[in-house]
């Protein structure tokens, strides 16, 4: 990852390494994602994880030397504003940025927008990843599996069901 600019999903890969720090049942799908079991339905609320799913995923990228993080929320998701608001600060307080490029951006449909990037893409989205690895779109993205990253660094005895055929 180093070098290159990640756009990320930015509620799939948080309430997945939050579901990890919770002690949440994590699926492996064949695709080597993980995916938590939690749904918002349009809403979002702070949990006693948020914080600490935040500053691994910001330490993790710091880690990987991404070159540029685009973060983008589900607009009309509640509390997406606020979430905006604690990401950035605490990603200022901590350094997260390194001189690092971030944004985040509220969208109304962050899937299209991270269907049709260029960058590459953090998501466990199957509908995103799907277009992500078409062989016959030269455009087409790669991806990487952040919170599975995440959650391999930095939340030891996750626990995680393997769904991929042995």
């Amino acid at each position: 990852m180093r070098g290159r600019v990640l756009m990320l999903d930015g509620y799939n890969v948080l309430t997945t390494v939050e579901a990890a720090l919770g002690g949440g049942v994590l699926l492996r799908g064949r695709d080597g994602c993980l995916r938590d079991m939690a749904s918002m339905h349009g809403h979002y609320k702070r949990v006693a994880e948020t914080g600490p799913a935040l500053e691994f995923i910001g330490r993790s990228l710091a880690e990987l030397g991404v070159s540029g993080v685009q973060v983008l929320l589900d607009s009309p998701v509640s509390n997406s504003g606020r979430l905006k608001t604690m990401m950035r600060q605490m990603g200022e307080e901590a350094g997260w940025w390194g001189g690092v490029p971030w944004t985040i951006e509220l969208v109304q449909d962050p899937d299209p927008v991270l269907a049709m990037a260029k960058e590459t893409v953090a998501t466990a989205d199957s509908v995103i990843l799907d277009g992500t690895r078409n062989p016959k779109d030269a455009g087409s993205p790669e991806w990487f599996n952040l919170a599975g990253y995440v959650v391999a660094r930095h939340v030891a005895g996750a626990t995680v069901v393997e769904m991929a055929e042995n």
